[in-house]
């Protein structure tokens, strides 16, 4: 067996997170959101589960996702002040190439190399929003062709589209947002978030799982410990809360919507509509307004549909399952499951089957890359169970050579290389 080289040497204790009522084809089909097998670690990471968890609402076809608070209780919006958004000078150009020029919470979402990020700029995942906002002229992909989009200011804050990062199952997109400056110490957020896809916001193809809010500056380090994005450990109050950086040095925040289709549907060649809904914070009690407005946007999701499929016939520890194939991304991964038995199929849920993270072919570790994403099961099928998941980090997956499934019979003592199945993937 060839040496395995793991990133973190830290304990983790992983929970279930599912969402929605059955949804498919059939009354046999089931799709669940699953968002993040997260790490037990420090107050700022159950922080941002709880606010990450408690967004998660819908409302008849059109997503929308009122403020939640760490109470778990959410504030009833009342009618949108019925003010016209003024449209800034600022008129930018999409489908844009990043070329480096990737936004701070962009950067701290989905952390890689610069040679990763180029990677993702030339398969046409990462675009920019951006040009012709200073200025200057933006540099287009493809065919060259341009749609003009707008930043939105309302109630002297201006919210911008910055970038986004695609393929057809899931899509992480960033805005800037100038002009609003929170209570030192209170997380800053929109009242309501409303999305939806495509031109009728009552159809059922409209329907959008997501997870967003606004980025505080604070990611995982390799070892599975939160630090500030630039590398610096985290600094606390003398109460011992943690202090987020929400503004970077200009004083601009940023927000970031994570989203992936309903029922499994593609992103791809889709229309996104974004509305957002006055701003102010969230304390422990309750949502605080501070400024009235209202921030729409109509943006093209392109997608990719650029994967390496990996055929496999290799079962998952003694569960039964089999690892029938995998489709990865540079941001995501998808598996099919079949099962040995009806025994086993049938047991499915409570074996808890979740793909953490990946092994490269020299044999580093990846364990804990797993983000948010889906499970959906199909009774009848060849291949039944289908797990899908975002990554945190980009991987480059010519480089891939196995998945990690999470060992559920590992005790949070078991050693790193007992916390897994290790499930290879053909060449």
């Amino acid at each position: 067996m060839k040496d395995q080289k793991f990133n973190t040497e830290r304990d983790f204790v992983v929970e279930d997170w599912e969402f929605g009522a059955e949804r498919g084809a059939a009354a046999d089909s089931r799709e669940f959101p699953v968002f993040g097998e997260e790490l037990e670690v420090p107050e700022i990471v159950r922080k941002k589960m709880d606010a990450a968890f408690l967004q998660v609402r819908q409302t008849g076809k059109i997503v929308r996702f009122p403020s939640a608070h760490r109470n778990g209780r959410v504030r009833k919006t009342a009618a949108a002040a019925a003010c016209a958004a003024l449209l800034a000078a600022g008129v930018f150009t999409a489908a844009a190439a990043v070329y480096g020029q990737w936004s701070r919470s962009m950067s701290g979402e989905l952390q890689g190399s610069p040679k990763q990020q180029r990677m993702l700029e030339e398969s046409g995942m990462a675009v920019a929003w951006n040009g012709g906002s200073d200025g200057e002229e933006a540099r287009l992909t493809g065919d060259g062709t341009a749609q003009e989009f707008a930043a939105v200011t309302d109630g002297g804050v201006t919210v911008r589209p910055q970038m986004a990062v695609m393929t057809d199952d899931c899509a992480w997109i960033s805005f800037s947002v100038d002009g609003y400056v929170p209570v030192e110490g209170e997380q800053p957020d929109f009242e309501e978030v409303t999305l939806y896809l495509g031109d009728d916001p009552e159809a059922e193809s409209g329907q959008v799982n997501a997870n967003f809010g606004f980025y505080d500056g604070i990611v995982m380090d390799a070892g599975g410990s939160p630090v500030y994005d630039d590398g610096t450990p985290l600094k606390h109050t003398p109460d011992g809360r943690t202090m987020e950086r929400y503004a970077d040095e200009n004083g601009t925040l940023e927000y970031v919507l994570y989203l992936f289709p309903v029922s499994g549907g593609s992103l791809a060649d889709q229309t996104l509509h974004v509305r957002f809904e006055n701003l102010g914070t969230v304390g422990r009690a309750a949502y605080t307004p501070d400024r009235t407005g209202v921030w729409e946007f109509t943006l093209p999701l392109t997608g990719s549909a650029e994967a390496r499929i990996c055929r496999s016939d290799a079962e998952i520890g003694d569960s039964g399952a089999v690892l029938c194939r995998a489709e990865l991304t540079p941001v995501s991964v998808k598996a099919h499951l079949s099962f040995r038995t009806p025994e086993s199929e049938e047991a499915r849920e409570e074996m808890n089957l979740k793909v953490s993270g990946i092994r490269l072919k020299d044999g580093t570790m990846l364990p804990y890359i797993t983000d948010g994403g889906r499970v959906t099961y199909a009774e009848g099928e060849e291949e039944p169970l289908t797990l899908f998941y975002s990554l945190s980090r980009i991987i480059d997956p010519a480089e891939a050579d196995a998945l990690l499934f999470l060992n559920p019979l590992a005790g949070p003592d078991a050693a790193p290389e007992d916390r897994f199945c290790i499930v290879p993937l053909e060449p």
